[in-house]
């Protein structure tokens, strides 16, 4: 096997989830130096890199164990796509380990054709998928069986999607693997200062705690909708929501708590790196999004803090959540059925200690990231 290459989406310093596909990196870094080989990491652009990589040059810099390069692997034109098979040619790359990109694709044929003997595929895609029926669903499965246009592997960050990729995608058997996602459980012993005293809000607050990128599809302005119903219409005064982070869609969000009258009630406090600083403090987790990967690190947070976590009944959310074990699951789009379950929780903290209890000790046991690793790191191996 030659020189390993890692293809991000973004550019760096995006934050969120991305930094477990740079730990992802880190790993098959590790892997290629332990044979002797090289890994290169390509980037669209530097973006805010000045924390990263040197943003005045275009020279590759070493960081990490990986030869960091600026190369736009989305550019599908002639110029771009010659400058991707030359660069694959130079530096002698035949593994490639991609992010959310095809299982299936022409371009894989010419990257085959200047030496890559291996393509790695890591699903993080969100949401569900319709399963194709009839002459469609043969067409796809003789499709996705094509050598050399065909990735050689397929990774699902959790089983919902590995089902998702072997029924609804028709991705042979043999060339799906399953690494869970997973997070560096939160030491909810180490002594923070509360939620309550930051944000000088009653100690006798229940908080409604909700993190992650404000995008359309992550449903913060559901989260929104509950509150003004807990609050102005059901006059609960006990309770406050805390959303962390930000995004596109959090203009829309902040003008919804306005006309709801909901700003000394609805927190808004931006980006901030250690979640679980705040979230062991709180007493609920919510996660509202309309589809995930099987299930989203902020949930995965949230269980490890402790907090009692509600969410919705999307399969492609939910897979880490059992029913009244280690949270409660509510009707996807239903405001009525969310706020019942709020209520629940609210008016029952001896509920909301032991749900909280068993999800931290469900995700040191099955989410850790110690996990995810190892199985992601056996599944390189294996392939290279």
């Amino acid at each position: 096997m030659t020189n390993y290459l890692l293809v991000a989406n973004y550019s760096p310093n995006v934050g969120y989830a991305w930094w477990l596909m740079e730990r992802f990196w880190s790993e098959v870094a590790d892997i290629a130096q332990s044979r002797r080989r090289e890994a290169y990491l390509i980037y669209p652009d530097l973006g805010d890199a000045s924390r990263s990589v040197d943003a005045q040059t275009v020279s590759p810099v070493h960081k990490d164990g990986m030869i960091v390069d600026l190369l736009d692997y989305e550019d599908r034109s002639p110029r771009g796509s010659l400058r991707m098979l030359i660069y694959l040619r130079r530096n002698h790359i035949g593994f490639i380990y991609l992010t959310d990109k095809p299982f299936f694709s022409l371009r894989y044929l010419f990257f085959r054709m200047v030496g890559v003997k291996i393509i790695l595929v890591h699903d993080h895609s969100p949401g569900r998928r319709d399963a194709e029926t009839g002459v469609f669903k043969v067409l796809k499965a003789v499709k996705n069986r094509i050598p050399l246009i065909t990735a050689d592997g397929i990774i699902a960050v959790s089983e919902y999607v590995q089902n998702r990729h072997r029924t609804t995608s028709c991705i042979p058997e043999r060339k799906s693997f399953v690494a869970r996602n997973g997070i560096e459980p939160i030491d909810i012993a180490r002594p923070r200062p509360r939620v309550q005293e930051v944000l000088g809000i009653p100690d006798s607050s229940v908080v409604v705690f909700t993190s992650g990128r404000a995008s359309a599809y992550k449903g913060i302005d559901f989260i929104v909708e509950c509150a003004n119903v807990l609050i102005n219409a059901m006059q609960y005064d006990n309770v406050h929501f805390v959303y962390c982070g930000d995004g596109p869609d959090l203009p829309r969000c902040r003008d919804l708590v306005a006309r709801y009258q909901l700003q000394r009630r609805f927190l808004f406090l931006g980006r901030y790196d250690d979640v679980g600083a705040l979230a062991i403090s709180c007493d609920i987790g919510m996660h509202a999004a309309k589809g995930e990967v099987g299930f989203s690190l902020s949930i995965l947070e949230y269980m490890s803090a402790g907090l009692a976590t509600l969410v919705p009944d999307n399969p492609s959310v939910s897979a880490a959540t059992i029913h009244g074990d280690t949270g409660l699951v509510y009707e996807e789009g239903s405001v009525a059925s969310a706020c019942k379950y709020l209520v629940h929780l609210i008016e029952h903290p001896e509920l909301r200690a032991l749900l909280g209890s068993n999800a931290a000790k469900v995700v040191a046991r099955d989410y850790n990231i110690e996990g995810t690793v190892n199985s992601f790191r056996r599944i390189v191996a294996s392939l290279s």
